[in-house]
This record gives C-alpha cells, structure tokens and sequence, in this order.
C-alpha cells in the first residue's frame, strides 16, 4: 500500500528525472552501496539552496532537508533518455583552508555561474581512483556501460539558464581525479589554488582537529606521490605533526606541478594571497581564463556586497581581514619551532626535485 506522503514522494521523483539533465534541482550527492545494490543519494535543491550550501555532501543544505534514495538503474535510464552531450567544465582544486570557499562566493553570480562546493561524489570517486577501486564500482554499480565519471560530470554541468556556467568547487583530495576530469573534456580547465609551505603549516597546526587531518592526509600523499612518480619514503612513528603536514603538502605539490607542465593552456596556478591581496585582478582573470561572463563591473558589483568582509563559511559573521593576519602572525611565532623542522626536513626530502616558491602558470602576476 502506497502512501499519500509516498505517492507525493514518487510524483516529485518522476517529475525530476524527466529533467535530470536539464535542471539541477535534484542534486545527486553519493551513489553508495546499501543492502548489496548501489543506489543513489539525492536533495532537492534550488538555486538559493546551492548558493547556501558551503559543502555539498551531509552538509547540504537542501530544500526539505533530507535526502532521496533512487535505485540507480532510473538514473541511467534519464541519461540513456536524454544523452547529455559531454561539455567543458571549470574546476577549483585547492590545498584546504586557503580561501577556495570564499573564491567560490565571489564567483557565484545568478545567470553567469553557479558553483558547486565539493561535490561529495567527485571527492569518492577521487579516493576510489587513487586506490584503484574505480573500475570495481564501475563493474558492480549497475550501470551497464554507462560510466559513473560521464554520469557524475552531466550533473555538474547542469545550470538554471543558457547564460549561466557551472564551476566545481573540488575537495583537496580530488588532485588524483584531475587528470580524469581533463581528460573528460578538451575545453576542460582547473585552477590550482595553493598556500605556500609555511602558511599551509600554520593553517594545518593551528588545533588539534587539524593536526588529525593531516595524520589522515599520509595515506592519500603516498599514493598521489606514487602516482606523480616521487617516491618518499618515511615512517609514520617517526614524523611529528608538522612534518606530517609538510609532506600532506608535498603530496599535493609535485601532482600540481605535473597537471602545469602537462596542460600549460588548461592549467593555472593561484598563490592564495594574490587573491586576498588583489580580488579584483583575480576574479577578472579568472573570469577570463574561466570564460565566464564577468567584467570589471561585474566584479565591483559582486564586491559590493561585503562578501569580502563576512565569513565565507558562516555569512553571518563578519571578517576582518587586519586581525586575521594578526592571529596568523601570533600563531606563526608560538608555531616556529615546529615549522622551522618541518620546512628544514622536507627541503632535504626534495633537495633533488625542489618545488618552486611560486608554481608556474600563474593566473595572475600583479604582486
């Protein structure tokens, strides 16, 4: 027996998949394995939801707060139906805690683009690629010959009008599936947002949550390592937790380095201070390099809105730029004992293949 709630349900369900590949409001955060079937997660969203959500995973803020579980044959039914043509994508890949959500805020203009904050599909995907279980899944989903990557990407494309881009936001353990996403589309482009060394051992230090992040990171900086080619042998008994973050960020810098030197036209990289230095400079080239529909004006309007002076996060609160870097300096000083080893020992960890202060390619260079 059906009920009115689940006739309701099913009646919102067919009314999306018939638009799946058209409209983004049904969102599909996960394709997870439950009671031995794959299955797929999906939220009800808006454009307002997705502009609300910082994260897209259990973080979603959705437009009745709770998820829909499809079986995943109707969704390659709505892509078999509709055949949504591959499109070039833009994508963020980022180091964690340098300014990807804010830089994604600023570009998250209705009817120019839409940004999608790490997808949580992408980010499984990601992890699934570095272990080499993507092609598991791919045999065991239920899919038929329809891959996860192509179904996954069709979504993200997806946008609420003809003049409005969509850009990915990644997580920063997503640099494994880079390559993948580049390959996917020749029109494809990502911009590699990074904190330099020091900064990114402040950031990674500063409490006791984070230093956990990046003991969890090791495992994922071997294997990205391994695959960059750069093998760096260690000991985790024997690394402190600064040293464990020095290599979490070697573990994303040699990959970055790969992706500029294998797609110089298609890959650029972004020092995060020049975007909190010069926002304007940087969000009009990358509006360009983007091909999105942002001018000089465009940017001022946006700016406006004291985006820059609220906490990307958490909009409600206000930021200040001047105390931020008062703290960062304050934290850096009582940091400098465990920074100064961990930058000492990596430097002799890399000695033969160094990595630049600044990563070539850069999107701007106005500093």
């Amino acid at each position: 027996m059906t009920t009115p709630n689940g006739k309701r349900t099913a009646s919102v369900v067919s009314s999306v998949l018939r638009d799946l590949f058209i409209s983004p409001n049904l969102f599909v955060s996960d394709i997870a394995k439950k009671h031995g079937r794959f299955s797929a997660v999906c939220m009800r969203m808006s454009r307002q939801t997705y502009s609300e959500s910082n994260f897209l995973d259990h973080r979603t803020v959705s437009v009745d707060h709770r998820a829909i579980d499809l079986p995943i044959e109707l969704l390659a039914e709505a892509y078999r139906a509709a055949l949504p043509a591959s499109r070039p994508l833009v994508f963020i890949e980022h180091t964690a805690f340098c300014g990807s959500t804010l830089l994604s805020r600023c570009l998250d203009i209705p009817g120019v683009c839409l940004p999608y904050r790490e997808p949580f599909l992408l980010h499984r995907l990601a992890d699934l690629r570095r272990h080499g279980l993507w092609g598991e899944m791919e045999r065991q989903s239920g899919l038929g010959n329809l891959l996860v990557l192509d179904l996954a990407l069709a979504l993200l494309a997806r946008t609420y009008g003809e003049t409005e881009k969509a850009a990915v936001k990644l997580t920063d353990s997503c640099i494994s599936l880079c390559p993948d996403l580049l390959a996917h589309n020749e029109g494809s482009k990502i911009l590699l947002l990074y904190n330099d060394l020091e900064r990114f051992l402040v950031a990674m230090l500063k409490d006791d949550a984070r230093r956990k992040y990046a003991r969890a990171m090791l495992t994922r900086s071997r294997a990205d390592l391994a695959s960059a080619g750069k093998d760096i042998s260690l000991s985790d008994e024997d690394l402190s937790d600064a040293r464990c973050a020095a290599y979490a960020w070697v573990g994303l810098m040699y990959p970055y380095l790969t992706l500029l030197a294998k797609y110089p036209y298609r890959v650029r990289s972004l020092d995060a201070q020049e975007f909190f230095n010069h926002p304007r400079d940087v969000l009009c080239s990358l509006g360009r390099f983007f091909d999105l529909e942002i001018t000089e004006d465009t940017v001022e309007k946006q700016l406006s809105q004291g985006i820059l002076q609220k906490d990307s996060k958490r909009p409600s609160r206000s930021f200040e730029s001047a105390r931020y870097e008062s703290d960062f300096e304050e934290t850096k000083r009582s940091l400098r004992a465990e920074i100064d080893d961990a930058m000492e020992w990596i430097s002799t960890v890399t000695s033969d293949d160094t990595i630049p202060a600044k990563l070539p390619s850069p999107l701007v260079t106005v500093s």
